[in-house]
């Protein structure tokens, strides 16, 4: 797969999305509705899909493990605080906080995998977006409770 293939793959998708929510937005809705649980049906199987086959990353040397659960928290809370200090509107503030916070990992390990071909050369540099992806779903639980 080609990194063109990869973005048509993409972009198809959500173009059809935006076609459909102009001509009916009430099909829109339901699409949305639906396309939220199968979303998160998703996430659940490729979490322990990702479990079961990386089990290496819970033998990995415990500083990755600090350094990607602490990735979020803190960029969130430097953004939150960076925007405070430069009197943003409270919204803006928030805004601010989630994109400093939320890296995309998905995007880091599809790089990767074009970037390193072999195997074991993705496996080794691809520890840390897998467990940054791990603590996202920790985090994102954590924070809609």
């Amino acid at each position: 797969m080609t990194l063109f293939s990869f973005q048509s793959e993409v972009i198809g998708p959500v173009v059809l999305g935006m076609v459909i929510r102009h001509f009916s937005t009430k099909i829109a809705l339901w699409m949305e509705k639906a396309a939220s649980i199968l979303g998160t049906l998703f996430l659940l199987a490729a979490l322990v899909t990702g479990v079961v086959s990386n089990s290496h990353l819970f033998t990995d040397h415990w500083k990755l493990w600090i350094a990607s659960a602490l990735l979020m928290p803190v960029g969130s809370t430097l953004g939150y605080v960076n925007a405070r200090l430069a009197r943003l509107p409270s919204k803006a503030c928030r805004t601010i906080c989630l994109e400093t916070g939320l890296q995309n990992s998905t995007l880091a390990l599809t790089i990767l995998a074009f970037s390193f071909g072999d195997t074991e050369k993705f496996r080794a540099v691809s520890v840390f977006p897998l467990l940054y992806s791990l603590f996202l779903l920790v985090d994102g639980v954590l924070i809609t409770l």
